[in-house]
């Protein structure tokens, strides 16, 4: 912000435009990994994600950071969908469970590099190698890719409005619920750390304390699939993960003393959510059409990045206090909790949902 005179709007404005692209381009994304498999869709992804973070990282102006996180949110969003499909096609049951809450792991260890290592680089050297240096995750994904065995069984005839049409409308009430959950927790990653600054705290320090809200899913992810059961019981533990985070969320602003235990509640509570979240597409929506499903998932997804950290930064901008922001936080988290509560679900797996058998691998 400092280098190249930016407001907080406009560094809200570039968190979001990093999603930007998942909300108009993952369901098509979806409906390709369906189609293709997803090797050569995600080869072509993580390209997008390494090319768009170096144009953020020689980026002279406010206009080439956006058009760099335009193009980088295009390819990471497309990768986001092809490994939850990916999980989706091949775990059923409480496997599925531990499988997601494995993969829910996923964001949490690359915000707390992001937020100690890649910081730790940024205070060192600048913030432009701290970007370059976090293509090195593109490149990973990229041969991972490349290396993976290529077996896919291709979604059913029909085209995308067809595929959205078979997802139902369930599976629209879950991409909600993740639209609000992520509007308020990206909201928090992206300005937690300017607010336990403003409280004295060194920058590094900051962004370790905010790195809080992903700890708890490196204890709860791994170990909650046995305890998710049925749709129900996701249901209940979906709505126990927004709701009390929007309490912590209102609660801070008012205990600035009490931020590091306010902080490890919320990193416990907001895990409670992803896992059991991700396991609800298998058991509403046929198989084949889980790229479409996740796709719509990340469209929600994307919707609340670009929707959260705006709305908090330009309350800060007009009020210069975090207090407002942080009710908006709240907000979104209650409802997050609301609405997943009219979710309704077919009794068993629809026809042809669940794993792949061997001769469709």
């Amino acid at each position: 912000m400092r280098d190249l005179k930016l407001n907080h709007a406009e560094a809200g404005l570039l968190m979001g435009l990093f999603a930007l692209p998942g909300i108009l381009l993952t369901i098509p994304g979806g409906w390709l990994t369906d189609l293709y498999g997803p090797r050569r869709v995600g080869i072509i992804a993580a390209g997008l994600t390494i090319s768009g973070t170096l144009v953020v990282a020689g980026a002279p102006d406010f206009t080439w950071l956006a058009i760099g996180r335009l193009i980088s949110g295009v390819g990471a969003m497309t990768l986001v969908v092809i490994a939850a499909s990916l999980i989706s096609r091949t775990f059923e049951g409480r496997r599925l469970g531990t499988a997601m809450g494995i993969y829910n792991t996923g964001m949490p260890i690359g915000t707390i590099i992001c937020f100690t290592l890649l910081s730790a680089v940024g205070v060192k050297w600048g913030w432009r190698p701290a970007v370059a240096v976090s293509t090195l995750a593109g490149f990973a994904a990229l041969a991972l890719l490349i290396y993976r065995p290529e077996g896919w069984i291709k979604q059913p005839p029909g085209g995308i409005a067809h595929s959205l049409r078979s997802a139902g409308g369930s599976i629209w009430l879950v991409g909600l619920a993740w639209l609000w959950f992520n509007a308020a927790a990206i909201a928090f990653l992206t300005f937690s750390p300017d607010y336990f600054q403003s409280l004295g705290l060194k920058a590094s320090a900051a962004a370790f304390l905010a790195s809080f809200i992903m700890w708890g899913a490196l204890i709860v992810s791994p170990i909650i699939g046995p305890f998710m059961g049925g749709v129900r019981r996701k249901r209940l533990l979906i709505i126990a993960g927004a709701f009390i985070p929007g309490l912590i969320y209102l609660a801070l602003p008012s205990a600035p003393d009490w931020r590091l235990p306010l902080m490890v509640i919320l990193g416990l509570a907001a895990a409670l959510l992803p896992a059991p979240l991700f396991a609800l597409p298998a058991e509403i929506v046929d198989r084949r059409n889980q790229g479409v499903a996740f796709g719509i998932l990340s469209t929600c997804l994307n919707a609340g990045i670009l929707l959260g950290p705006s709305i908090v930064g330009r309350l800060r901008d007009a009020t210069g206090s975090y207090r407002l922001g942080f009710m908006s936080m709240a907000a979104f988290s209650a409802l997050a909790a609301l609405t997943i509560v009219p979710l309704t679900w077919r009794r068993g797996l629809p026809a042809g949902a669940g794993p792949l058998h061997d001769d469709e691998r």
